[in-house]
């Protein structure tokens, strides 16, 4: 067995076990006795997220080193194998398999800087960072979603971020495809609108990844965020303003 630190229950702790709720999940193999941890991510857009901050995060929190390789699809895989990870990481909320009845744990729940933690590594894993056009031609209304198969995760989200002055509207059902499943699934949505919600969740909750994190320093620099950008294309616009996507 791999041995691992067990961390404290911290903040730094907490957004792992929001990134693990979005981009991953623990397997079990029965047959061959293996625990495996499986984060995954967009090549392009992704790469410095995981390459950089998940890889040393996990090496700080675990004292285990993880691997990365690249998979079909343009689909970045990080991964550990470790049965005192996967055990650990089940003890304190996350779900072995299909995460259909993840609800975020109590430790988290009613803690309000652990709350927000979770909620950054699940929204720069599962969420994302749009601009609209909506009455002008360039796209420059922003738009903060997240969404789940798992009803109460996003309540519980709803919940707090309302408490802490988020302006958000009724959580839409809609039903999608599931990567690898022929069938449709149930999803909750939740949608953050807006100047004054983007500015209070940067103040607040922040992004780690530079997915997200490069589209609003770009809003922030040109009044919009143009659309169809990768993350290395838009980190020269924060650099160089007169660059172009």
């Amino acid at each position: 067995m791999k041995r691992i630190n067990i961390p404290k229950k911290d903040e730094k702790l907490a957004e792992f076990l929001g990134v693990c709720f979005g981009d991953g999940c623990i397997c079990i193999d029965r047959k061959t006795h293996t625990y495996s941890l499986f984060i995954t991510g967009h090549l392009i857009n992704d790469e410095l997220y995981i390459k950089n901050y998940l890889y040393q995060n996990i090496k700080l929190l675990f004292c285990i080193e993880p691997k990365i390789v690249n998979q079909k699809g343009n689909t970045l895989l990080l991964y550990v194998r470790s049965k005192e990870l996967v055990e650990f990481l089940s003890r304190i909320g996350m779900q072995v398999g299909k995460k259909n009845n993840l609800k975020i744990p109590n430790w988290i729940k009613y803690d309000a800087n652990f709350m927000k933690a979770f909620l950054r590594g699940f929204t720069d894993t599962d969420g994302s960072l749009t601009f609209k056009k909506r009455y002008r031609k360039i796209h420059y209304y922003p738009t903060i979603s997240i969404s789940s198969i798992n009803k109460n995760l996003i309540e519980t989200a709803h919940i707090f971020l309302n408490k802490n002055g988020f302006k958000s509207g009724k959580i839409v059902k809609t039903f999608d495809k599931i990567d690898g499943y022929s069938k449709t699934y149930p999803h909750y949505r939740l949608f953050l609108y807006g100047k004054d919600n983007l500015e209070k969740w940067i103040s607040l909750i922040g992004f780690t990844n530079m997915k997200h994190k490069s589209k609003y320093l770009v809003w922030k620099k040109l009044g919009h965020s143009p659309p169809y950008s990768i993350t290395e294309n838009r980190i020269k616009i924060i650099e160089n303003p007169l660059s172009e996507i």
